[in-house]
């Protein structure tokens, strides 16, 4: 055997010698920790998460070998808490839980595109040159009566083409907020649902739920969440 820093080398006498007379000098791998623990805590049932249950599936050998009690494995609810500021936004945009988890970049482009208007650009489109093409019959007709008439239309026409320029920029600009806004709305949910791209049970303890919503919150939550769906990933709303 050797210590991976300093290359030292043991034999297998000398470490059983060595566990006997100084027991201090070893700390238990991700293997034993389990078995210490128990040893010196026994623990009825522990709580585990889906990579913890899967380890412990191979520790029963273990724990019969050194004559240790193992506990009751149960496996912890995978969950998401809502807040209502995020439900409301999934309520108002018209979007599933489900949807979002499953593919988030695809919901959000779906949303915009709902949210855009595609007709607006073919109703621009076709009133201007609905309006060019009044305007050049009635400028016919002004001509033969008057030619300094066909001038002032010309003028005219300029100007409404102007405004209807103008009109048409500002209808792009409002979209384009519009969408922002949406796109900001739903990457604040996605903030709240995976804090820093993971899901919120990995990052967030129960105490930043406990600061804002008070200790009766675990009482409503027990209430809430069906624990013994398993393999489900549950949401649970605020």
């Amino acid at each position: 055997f050797e210590l991976k820093q300093t290359k030292q080398t043991f034999s297998k006498a000398e470490l059983i010698d060595q566990a006997e007379e100084h027991p201090e000098r070893f700390s238990p791998n991700v293997v034993l920790r389990p078995l210490v623990q128990d040893h010196v805590l026994p623990t009825l049932a522990y709580i585990a998460g889906p990579a913890e249950a899967a380890y412990f599936a191979q520790f029963k050998t273990n724990y019969y070998f050194f004559e240790t009690e193992m506990p009751l494995i149960v496996p912890r609810a995978c969950m998401t808490l809502v807040e209502s500021k995020v439900s409301k936004v999934f309520e108002k945009v018209g979007l599933s839980y489900k949807e979002f988890f499953a593919e988030r970049d695809a919901a959000t482009k779906r949303l915009i595109a709902a949210a855009s208007d595609a007709n607006l650009e073919v109703l621009f489109e076709r009133n201007e040159t609905a309006v060019k093409t009044a305007l050049a019959e009635l400028e016919t007709a002004l001509k033969q009566l008057d030619p300094t008439l066909g001038e002032s239309l010309q003028t005219a026409s300029g100007k409404i083409t102007h405004v209807l320029s103008g009109i048409r920029e500002k209808a792009a600009r409002a979209e384009k907020q519009k969408s922002s806004e949406l796109i900001a709305q739903l990457d604040k949910c996605a903030e709240h649902l995976f804090p820093s791209g993971e899901l919120q049970e990995r990052t967030l303890n129960i105490f930043y739920f406990l600061n804002k919503y008070g200790f009766g919150f675990i009482g409503e939550l027990r209430q809430t969440i069906a624990t013994s769906e398993r393999g489900t990933h549950l949401i649970a709303e605020l």
